[in-house]
């Protein structure tokens, strides 16, 4: 879970953060944090025509996981990368690991493509792992955003979950009509279907209330 990406006793200069808070809901507590490592994210945006009305959605959803994680006062570091039905569809736009500023300017505006119900999350996933610089060092995690399976145009679910394995990755994704062959990739890496910011933090507490 992201949990594994974000535990530690968070410091602001000297000082402990003695809580973190959705709302007035405290998420994190001093005896639950541990954060000894930094972290690099990577957002996988499905950019396919059916995404049309969802990529408004999206850019704020990535955004407020975005901000969630830097609250932390981590070194918090975003990549992003974007994909359509196959590997020749490319993965553009795209930027690897970076700060927060140029991850939302990187963000796409546009959909296109697209034409059948599967498109190319395994590929995407691949492709993440074998592109961005990945720091041993740091905690790893990939958010995929999508409304439709993934087909095996560009990878395997197989060779997907090597990817996240190689990398040590907690694999998270969403947001519409929960793509269900994405399900063994998260449960396999402690990560978990979202269907918003909401149901994403909400998730969070809930693991944290169960620990």
């Amino acid at each position: 879970m992201i949990l594994n990406n974000f535990k530690g006793k968070v410091f602001a200069g000297d000082k402990q953060v003695s809580q973190i808070y959705c709302g007035q809901t405290p998420l994190w507590s001093d005896d639950e944090l541990d954060l000894n490592n930094d972290t690099q994210i990577a957002f996988l945006f499905d950019t396919t025509g059916s995404m049309r009305s969802f990529i408004g959605q999206t850019r704020t959803l990535a955004t407020g996981i975005a901000q969630k994680a830097l609250e932390l006062e981590s070194n918090v570091q975003f990549a992003l990368a974007c994909f359509k039905d196959t590997n020749a569809d490319g993965f553009s736009p795209s930027t690897d690991f970076t700060d927060i500023d140029t991850f939302q300017s990187a963000m796409p505006i546009n959909t296109s493509g697209g034409g059948d119900a599967a498109e190319n999350g395994y590929g995407a996933i691949v492709h993440a792992r074998n592109t961005f610089s990945w720091n041993p060092s740091f905690k790893h995690s990939i958010f995929l955003i999508t409304d439709n399976p993934s087909n095996s145009k560009g990878a395997t679910q197989g060779a997907a979950l090597q990817a996240l394995n190689e990398i040590n990755a907690s694999f998270y994704y969403g947001i519409r009509n929960q793509p269900r062959n994405y399900q063994t990739l998260s449960d396999s890496t402690n990560g978990f279907f979202f269907s918003s910011l909401q149901s994403f933090l909400a998730t969070i507490q809930l693991q944290q209330a169960a620990e």
